[in-house]
């Protein structure tokens, strides 16, 4: 795994715990240090980061806060 990789995995804490946690893309990215936009990726999908999550995580909040207001009227 080239330096600049590696410098980018320890810089992001939570793509640093996904790699150490999917050890197989260890393998990956020694192999192919392209594969680094593929591990950011997966990683956003399964920790759902990604900006669709983001929009959907947010408007469950405000659902939960309506129901939270309606509850008070």
């Amino acid at each position: 795994m080239n330096l600049e990789t590696q410098f980018k995995l320890i810089n992001n804490e939570v793509l640093h715990q996904y790699v150490r946690t999917n050890s197989y893309w260890y393998k990956k990215l020694n192999r192919d240090p392209g594969v680094y936009n593929s591990l950011v990726k997966e990683m956003k999908s399964v920790y759902k980061l990604n900006v669709e999550d983001k929009i959907e995580n947010f408007v469950d909040r405000l659902k939960f806060v309506q129901m939270f207001m309606d509850a008070f009227k």
